[in-house]
């Protein structure tokens, strides 16, 4: 009888962290439209200063950086955690970089809406320049309302 209520009891605490693990990891899809006002390094790529379309895939993990004046995408692992801003401007999407030296590396994305954001991996260059450099203070630019290019 014990032996039988302790594999009922194992299967029911199974069946829930399988059931609560299904729903943490249903991830969101979101773009954002942002004017970057200056040239940034995102992965391992340099970005020139422009209109930039950001697309979080939280299914798997990534980031696509489209340029308004191209049609050319890249892409940009994120890690599968989430940060939260600070702050109550979750009215509006924002993306967040941080500033080492002379360099801008994104390392964030939030949308409208919600306190939590995805934020991305440094790549190698980008910790190798803020070993370099003193790291400031994070730069958050707020996005615009059109999250698609016309």
């Amino acid at each position: 009888m014990n032996i039988f209520t302790s594999g009922k009891s194992l299967l029911y605490a199974l069946s829930f962290c399988a059931l609560f693990g299904a729903t943490a990891a249903q991830a969101e899809n979101y773009s954002v439209r942002v004017n970057v006002p200056f040239q940034f390094m995102a992965g391992e790529k340099m970005y020139p200063a422009g209109d930039y379309n950001f697309t979080v895939d939280g299914n798997v993990h990534t980031l696509r950086i489209q340029s308004s004046g191209k049609l050319h995408l890249s892409m940009v692992r994120l890690a599968p955690i989430l940060e939260r801003r600070p702050g109550d401007t979750s009215e509006h999407g924002m993306v967040r970089f941080t500033k080492a030296g002379n360099l801008h590396v994104l390392n964030g994305v939030w949308r409208a809406g919600a306190s939590d954001g995805n934020i991305t991996y440094p790549s190698r260059a980008a910790r190798e320049a803020a070993r370099n450099a003193a790291a400031g203070q994070p730069t958050d630019i707020p996005a615009g309302n059109n999250p698609v290019f016309e």
